[in-house]
């Protein structure tokens, strides 16, 4: 692999759980044995969109995901 895609980042994962509530949504991915989690924090309950509040916890899931596989894959590669 010369370099990391969105798809092998999403291949990697088992399952997506969402929880929330009208201060966070919290997203937390499961891959393998290891949970990465990504929140969304809500401003105000007047403008709180549920939906998009999963989408924003979700990317920073993703984000988390793509910097912790990242450090991984240099790591393995640096012992060759």
């Amino acid at each position: 692999m010369d370099k990391l895609t969105i798809e092998h980042i999403k291949s990697l994962i088992d399952d997506v759980e969402f929880i929330a509530d009208p201060q966070v949504i919290v997203c937390k991915l499961k891959v393998g044995e290891a949970t990465v989690v990504g929140t969304s924090y809500c401003f105000s309950k007047s403008s709180y969109d549920e939906e998009a509040g999963k989408k924003s916890a979700y990317n920073d899931a993703i984000n988390q995901l793509f910097d912790l596989e990242a450090y991984h894959q240099k790591r393995i590669r640096s012992k060759f």
